[in-house]
């Protein structure tokens, strides 16, 4: 399934830059980025029991609650890395036009919603989209551009698990202290920042 969905990305992604205009429009590109978007979601359907839009361990039941709190986290971790690799990915290559973080985010959070009826949460992950295509807008990251790079990979998983606790904070009743909840957010950007080196290592020494 994986390898189907993805097709298309690749085929885009293999796509000489020549036959691609500077700045390809939403229509253009909408063949990769619905493809992006389902290679996304295979993978968090198959990981959906480390999720935390799936399994809700915050607002969890008192009985063990260093064991949700744990859980929490690492599925924070572990989505984090898996969503944000697939952004920058997509980065790397092409020149996102406004609106394709949101599509992303928002069809991704609705097909998990539905593994346990977490709908509250859909327009969290709309709302998180919309922000990320702002920084995307505002910052312009790019391998040329690695500062603001590294600024978005650490605010958008920020952003995201930030409205993500409030929301769970005002319509459930976590378990979570606020430190935790509010660590876990910053860790999540972290672990974003640390991903952005991937895709733009400094320089090495000889290089500088």
């Amino acid at each position: 399934m994986g390898l189907i969905v993805a097709g298309p990305f690749r085929a885009a992604w293999k796509r000489p830059s020549s036959n691609t205009p500077a700045r390809p429009g939403f229509a253009a590109l909408l063949p990769m980025i619905l493809s992006l978007t389902f290679t996304l979601s295979s993978i968090t359907l198959i990981s959906q029991f480390a999720h935390p839009f799936v399994r809700l361990w915050p607002a969890s039941g008192q009985q063990d609650p260093f064991s949700y709190q744990a859980l929490a986290v690492v599925s924070i971790l572990l989505q984090t890395i898996i969503l944000m690799g697939l952004v920058l990915l997509a980065i790397r290559r092409w020149t996102l036009p406004f609106g394709t973080l949101t599509l992303i985010f928002t069809l991704n959070i609705t097909a998990l919603s539905f593994m346990q009826d977490h709908y509250i949460l859909i327009p969290v992950a709309a709302l998180a989209g919309f922000v990320a295509d702002v920084l995307l807008w505002w910052l312009k990251p790019s391998v040329t551009r690695s500062n603001e790079l590294r600024l978005f990979a650490f605010l958008v998983p920020l952003v995201l698990y930030l409205l993500y606790f409030l929301t769970l904070i005002f319509t459930t009743d976590i378990a979570c202290t606020i430190p935790l909840w509010l660590g876990s957010t910053v860790v999540a950007g972290i672990a974003g920042w640390f991903l952005s080196y991937l895709l733009v290592p400094p320089q090495m020494p000889a290089e500088v």
